[in-house]
């Protein structure tokens, strides 16, 4: 919907995510993140680096390149000749990106779940919002409330599933970070959260309200 305020987050924009091992700044924006999703023939679309105002992010040349615009003139909106999955890489440190086929098996879940000790553990229960409607979805929101922190020693946290623990990813990391199959609680903190959770990668985040 080309919507580009805060609000649209979850809705009509995705978040990217940080890459397990790579150098991100929290507190900058500074580093590698990644996203990676199915593009339909004929898409296109920016990436903004603030919510609210698109001179700033990375954008698609006359030729097909993905170029950083830096306040000045619009370069052009980043075009997808063909339908299938892609990953998408940029280092917002140097202002470059490279977008390339994502090959690897990809499996689409009707449903995913967040459990913890908040609700119980019951995987069936909190489910996830689709971020994509009407296509080939693998991005989900929710919003949670944690009334107290995990308490690590008693191993709380929080998991995603696909509504079964047949299927599930976690990692110690919190607010951001890459959970694995079957990988350790996700250590929350208390608060109210944003949450989004992208089930190819695994990625999540927790933006606090």
């Amino acid at each position: 919907k080309w919507s580009k305020g805060s609000d649209a987050i979850g809705v009509s924009m995705i978040p990217m995510y940080t890459i397990a091992g790579e150098s991100y700044d929290k507190v900058t924006g500074g580093g590698l993140i990644q996203y990676v999703g199915y593009f339909p023939a004929g898409g296109e679309f920016k990436i903004i680096e603030k919510p609210g105002n698109w001179d700033y992010g990375m954008c698609g040349d006359k030729d097909g390149h993905l170029v950083y615009r830096n306040g000045g003139d619009d370069p052009g909106n980043i075009m997808v000749k063909d339908a299938g999955y892609y990953k998408i890489t940029v280092n917002t440190t140097e202002h470059t990106a490279k977008m390339e086929p994502y090959t690897a098996a990809v499996t689409t879940y009707p449903t995913i779940t967040l459990p913890g000790t908040y609700q119980g553990w019951k995987p069936e229960k909190n489910a996830l919002t689709k971020v994509t409607t009407g296509g080939e979805n693998h991005d989900w929101t929710t919003t949670v409330n944690f009334d107290a922190d995990a308490n690590i020693s008693n191993d709380e946290g929080v998991k995603f599933t696909n509504g079964s623990w047949d299927v599930n990813w976690g990692a110690e990391d919190f607010p951001l970070g890459t959970g694995t199959g079957g990988g350790k609680n996700i250590r929350y903190k208390k608060g109210t959260y944003k949450v989004y959770f992208n089930d190819i990668l695994g990625s999540y985040q927790f933006v606090a309200q």
